[in-house]
């Protein structure tokens, strides 16, 4: 990632442009103020964002972040979004996953699998923000259902891109079809639906979600396939769970008719990548027969 003192020195000139001030008050967290209001951002999703462009493209890309914080400020000011009215907000409701490790003090969620926690969020087109405990108190509807409306929004929103990888000349990955999908703000959330897009097989599908702007799965139709298929997007999604800006999880998962589970956790070493499948990973193996 880009180095932290250079990634400040470029914010706090940008911010100073438009009268704005810049104060660290976490490791990973700048507040940045101004007559609009104060905002936060994260500095190292701002880190990962700037590793990958050129440095002389790290003023615009700054800027960019300081201008969609500003109008998210003069939005709530001038227009707040009245968290009352569900009737109004039902239409601004979305889910995302998230790493299990962020914190997120009384956000409505779930655990789908070990290190994945699906929560419920506002989309304000500006601005997403967590749905609260004490803001679901105020609406007229249950958990359960906020959260068959939430994926209802997502899936009646773009469907993911889907484009084919090849793996080729990738150690363990000859013959693998594997599938990058992107595109859709929630992404991540078509992780349960793996099974209504072209990228999984008779017995399901190996996936990642190293971001939240992507997940990678590969059909899982031998037992051959879905081991290889495991170590490869172990590798992977431990890489791109380091590099990428908001990362979500370093691990490996199955689906299988609509279920989400743990394949394989994967930490990354000096020498590589450690991968560990859990027992119902080499269960679900032993069923294929070959």
């Amino acid at each position: 990632m880009a180095a932290v003192a250079d990634v400040l020195a470029v914010l706090v000139d940008r911010a100073a442009r438009r009268g704005l001030s810049c104060r660290r008050i976490a490791a990973d967290t700048v507040a940045v103020a101004g007559v609009c209001g104060c905002f936060t951002m994260s500095l190292s999703d701002l880190r990962r964002v700037l590793a990958a462009e050129s440095r002389d493209q790290w003023p615009a890309l700054v800027e960019d972040y300081l201008v969609s914080g500003m109008v998210e400020c003069e939005i709530d000011r001038e227009a707040p979004l009245d968290e009352g009215d569900f009737s109004t907000i039902r239409m601004l409701i979305r889910t995302r996953l998230y790493s299990s490790n962020d914190i997120a003090a009384d956000a409505v969620r779930r655990v789908l699998a070990p290190g994945l926690v699906q929560r419920v969020v506002l989309d304000a087109v500006h601005t997403v923000r967590p749905v609260t405990y004490a803001m679901l108190a105020r609406w007229p509807i249950g958990e359960h259902h906020l959260f068959a409306l939430a994926e209802a929004n997502v899936r009646g929103d773009d469907p993911p891109e889907i484009s084919t990888l090849p793996f080729d000349g990738v150690d363990m990955g000859e013959g693998l079809s594997i599938s990058l999908l992107t595109g859709p703000e929630y992404i991540t959330t078509h992780l349960r639906w793996l099974g209504a897009y072209p990228v999984h097989g008779q017995r399901g599908a190996i996936a990642i979600v190293p971001s939240k702007r992507c997940v990678y799965a590969c059909p899982a139709d031998t037992m051959d396939r879905a081991f290889r298929a495991t170590a490869v997007l172990a590798r992977l999604a431990t890489m791109a769970h380091a590099e990428q800006p908001w990362p979500v999880s370093p691990h490996v998962y199955m689906w299988r008719n609509g279920q989400v589970d743990l394949a394989a956790m994967a930490v990354r070493t000096d020498g590589g990548v450690g991968i560990y499948p859990t027992d119902d990973f080499h269960g679900w193996l032993a069923t294929f027969g070959g």
